[in-house]
């Protein structure tokens, strides 16, 4: 076999070894970076959600207990509800704004 020959092979070896690499070992794993950054943009939505839920319901328990209701009332009347129930809306819809997950 010549030199030119042995380079040649040489080379095909090099680049079916970058190859064998390149789908074997960086695709899976880009894939499974990918998979954790989206379950963590999961967890990150999840718990600002959490977190707007919890202000809405003791935001409503401050209203209740001000208007002379139980904590727990069901019955705020609208001119209090629907600035709590739009804050909520907005709160949730940052939540998905600041956590996308695609």
């Amino acid at each position: 076999m010549t030199t030119f020959q042995k380079l040649i092979s040489l080379s095909v070896l090099i680049a079916s070894l970058s190859l064998a690499y390149y789908l074997v070992v960086f695709l899976p794993d880009k894939e499974r970076q990918k998979q954790v950054r989206v379950e963590n943009q999961i967890k990150l939505r999840d718990q600002c959600i959490d977190s707007s839920e919890l202000r809405y319901r003791l935001e409503w328990a401050v209203k209740c207990k001000e208007e002379g209701l139980d904590e727990l009332c069901t019955g705020l009347p609208n001119r209090l509800a629907k600035p709590l129930e739009q804050r909520l809306e907005e709160k949730l819809s940052y939540c998905f704004k600041l956590y996308p997950t695609n």
